[in-house]
């Protein structure tokens, strides 16, 4: 087991995945001197998420279509994950009643954002077309988000899901 450093939000504004691996590939979130946490796959016919993290890991895995939930270490949803139809944003809802929304600003730009419902920009996520690393720059939040560390792997997932898509 890899001991992961604290995610603390008022200390730190950017970090960058690594990819490791070929065949089975794991990204870990870094500064440059911790690793804060790693996401993996497991299963064959039906690969599931597993995100570690210092505090608590978390399993992701597909329900539907366009749905998803995620599970804590007990067996519980903490929160599902939903795309509508035709739309390019997909929406997180957790079960303490926190959303947020993952959205490209506009056509020209590169990146994409996790917002909340009022507007406030919780991350954005960069990464330009043929790398591996996903660069994310975390907003100044007037109150500790305890999703920012799920949010973060799961825009490594959605835009990892978008390039599979792309290259079927």
């Amino acid at each position: 087991m890899v001991n992961y450093s604290v995610f603390r939000q008022a200390q730190i504004k950017h970090l960058w995945s690594v990819r490791e691996g070929f065949f089975r590939q794991t990204y870990q979130l870094t500064d440059g001197t911790y690793s804060y946490g790693m996401l993996s796959y497991s299963g064959f016919l039906y690969p599931s998420v597993q995100i570690d993290t210092a505090r608590t890991t978390w399993i992701v895995r597909k329900t539907g279509m366009s749905t998803m939930e995620v599970i804590d270490p007990e067996g519980y949803v903490t929160a599902t994950i939903e795309r509508k139809w035709f739309s390019s944003k997909i929406i997180f809802t957790a079960t303490d009643g926190f959303t947020a929304i993952y959205y490209k600003p506009s056509f020209w730009h590169r990146g994409f954002e996790w917002i909340t419902e009022d507007g406030q920009v919780l991350l954005i996520q960069e990464t330009s077309g043929f790398s591996q690393t996903h660069n994310f720059t975390y907003g100044d939040l007037p109150y500790e988000q305890p999703y920012l560390l799920l949010l973060s792997f799961l825009a490594i997932e959605f835009n990892l899901r978008r390039r599979r898509g792309a290259a079927v």
